[in-house]
């Protein structure tokens, strides 16, 4: 990476179907601080201090009541915190970026209690739910000095798993319960090293919709990462002015908001060759009427700036 110039890294979790490949804005936000390392976070912050020590906020305000004093090592690692997303669930399978004693890290949610994953903040949110989503930046000097420096400090963590085996009659066993003990080191083990710490908050419905379960789960499976994106490309296709019939040939019923479980009214695509985040869609979109379903690729998209017949 040295000889080719790379000075920055974006680590993800290829198991989110809305991740932003390089996002400009999360590297840009990390480097206008000065990171050295950054995570993006899925959490509602307000008053939650973290599971050892006080998280402070990056917002003008006082601590909340009854939090300890900030610790000195807080100057060696300030923390910026932007949008608020409630994480989903106490058990929800992610771990919680915090700081013990004074340091950033991620506790995993299977390091968590359930009593303390369900202790709620005095407004009702959950208290420990700056969720960790497996997106992270870093420069390749932090890199550097990780390896050379940091690796042999790492401590493994203990993963009970399904573990398939064969047994005495050579048949292969896929157990329906935890019957083996994994250890396992992670990416984000090595925040604690970072001598400036940054932690960008997202929303949930544009960044993170994890695969994590076969179907039929009701939650983090295929349908509902598929439906999380249509309903992500159904938004923006909306905000640049577009308007759709159903497969019928119908419009489809005015709705308040975008059904939490299901597929949206139309079902809309767009390439990420077309747009990344949602932006210049109006070019394509505004003012026109579109039949579900409707994929937005760059053959479309040539298609649609041709001039309109009149």
């Amino acid at each position: 990476m040295e000889r080719r110039g790379v000075e920055f890294v974006h680590v993800y979790c290829v198991d989110n179907i809305l991740v932003r490949l390089a996002d400009p804005v999360f590297i840009g936000f990390c480097v206008l601080q000065g990171a050295d390392c950054g995570a993006k976070v899925s959490a509602h912050l307000r008053g939650a201090p973290p599971l050892v020590d006080y998280l402070p906020s990056a917002q003008p305000g006082p601590a909340p009541r009854g939090a300890p004093p900030l610790s000195p090592a807080l100057q060696d690692h300030p923390w910026s915190w932007l949008q608020v997303v409630e994480k989903a669930y106490p058990e929800e399978p992610v771990g919680v970026v915090c700081q013990v004693d004074g340091v950033p890290q991620v506790v995993e949610y299977s390091e968590i209690s359930p009593d303390t994953a369900q202790l709620r903040a005095s407004e009702g949110g959950l208290l420990y739910n700056a969720g960790n989503i497996c997106n992270h930046f870093f420069t390749r000097g932090f890199l550097k000095a990780v390896t050379r420096e940091f690796e042999p400090l790492l401590k493994p963590h203990v993963a009970v798993k399904k573990v398939p085996y064969v047994d005495e009659e050579g048949n292969l066993i896929k157990p329906l319960k935890p019957n083996g003990i994994k250890m396992e080191k992670f990416v984000f083990d090595v925040f604690r090293f970072a001598k400036n710490f940054v932690a960008f908050e997202v929303l949930r419905e544009e960044e993170f919709s994890p695969l994590k379960n076969a179907e039929p789960a009701d939650r983090d499976s295929p349908r509902t990462s598929r439906q999380a994106l249509l309903a992500q490309h159904y938004r923006w296709a909306l905000q640049a002015g577009a308007r759709f019939l159903d497969a019928h040939g119908a419009w489809p019923p005015e709705l308040p908001g975008l059904p939490p479980n299901g597929d949206p009214p139309a079902i809309c695509e767009i390439s990420p060759l077309v747009s990344y985040s949602g932006e210049g869609l109006e070019v394509y979109l505004q003012g026109r009427e579109f039949q579900s379903p409707f994929i937005l690729d760059e053959d479309q998209a040539r298609e649609l700036l041709q001039p309109r017949e009149s």
